[in-house]
């Protein structure tokens, strides 16, 4: 195998979260946080190592447990809370290279970005397999809302002009936003540069239903909240009117009492767990809350460098 085509994934997971500590071996659907993307980068299966870089032994220790590479801890100074991804990614990749010889794609996947297919990690190292112009692929996420930015003065403006005629959504010019954080391939070179993508992309046919929301670093949104407290209401309010309803109903009950708490609180960490149990007991599609749209598409963009 040429080292050109030597793919290691990267997943960064420190242990010194301030706004939910010990988030990477929270226990998510029965296991650490994560133990999820490691298992995503091992079924992709494209990646020669699957390497977590960590500051921390218990993350270390559940890592490991997971199945990935852990042979080295990561230095305390690139391991603090304003520490940009890009040089944690450079040191990860020099140490794993002075470790296990030379790698030509790397594979970034953030912990807390949960609901991922290992399908989207093979799609992006299968573009710059077959495609040696591009030299990074990602998800993206399609929109067609609008975005507004605050000038100098205070004032607010909208980010491009045609955002001002409104219309159908089949009508309007879509938006992606990056999630590498989802699921990234890059050339090794670009994170020996300290970068993470390339300078042009472009769309790459992929869609898949993802849910909204879903990075354990936010809070669920206040309309969500309102939503689930309504929904709580069509379904009988209290524990008993569910009892009266059956097994199904029953669940989303219960499901929708943890969303709703979880929000009052600001711990989204709750709701991912809640998510997991309803996906296996009921199905996604089976949990309505009128209004709220929690699915969008998303898709793998190529990024191609400048000649």
């Amino acid at each position: 195998m040429s080292t050109d085509d030597r793919v290691i994934a990267i997943i960064p997971a420190r242990g010194g979260s301030k706004g939910l500590p010990s988030k990477n071996v929270r226990l998510i659907g029965g296991k650490p946080l994560i133990a999820h993307s490691v298992e995503h980068a091992l079924a992709s299966g494209v990646c020669d190592r699957v390497l977590v870089t960590t500051d921390d032994d218990d993350i270390r220790a559940a890592a490991a447990a997971a199945g990935a590479w852990t042979p080295f801890l990561r230095d305390s100074g690139l391991a603090e809370d304003l520490t940009p991804t890009e040089p944690v990614l450079k040191d990860a990749l020099e140490r794993a290279e002075a470790l296990d010889g030379p790698f030509g794609i790397v594979v970034f996947l953030q912990p807390t970005d949960l609901f991922r297919e290992p399908e989207w990690i093979a799609q992006a190292v299968s573009v710059l397999k077959t495609r040696p112009e591009v030299d990074s692929a990602f998800v993206a996420n399609k929109t067609h809302k609008n975005f507004w930015v605050q000038n100098d003065d205070g004032g607010w403006q909208r980010v491009y002009d045609w955002m001002a005629v409104y219309g159908p959504r089949q009508t309007r010019t879509p938006l992606f936003r990056e999630d590498t954080g989802l699921a990234s391939a890059l050339r090794a070179s670009l994170i020996r540069q300290g970068r993470r993508t390339g300078d042009r992309a472009e769309r790459r046919a992929h869609a898949a239903e993802q849910r909204h929301q879903h990075n354990l670093a936010g809070h669920l949104p206040v309309h969500v909240r309102e939503r689930c407290e309504l929904e709580h209401q069509r379904l009988g309010g209290a524990r008993g009117a569910g009892e009266r309803g059956g097994q199904r109903e029953r669940d989303q009950l219960e499901a929708l009492d943890v969303v709703a708490t979880a929000a009052e609180v600001g711990v989204a960490l709750l709701a991912v767990d809640v998510e997991l149990e309803l996906r296996a007991r009921v199905g996604l599609r089976d949990l309505r809350l009128e209004g709220v749209d929690l699915r969008e598409d998303v898709g793998v963009v190529g990024a191609a460098e400048a000649a």
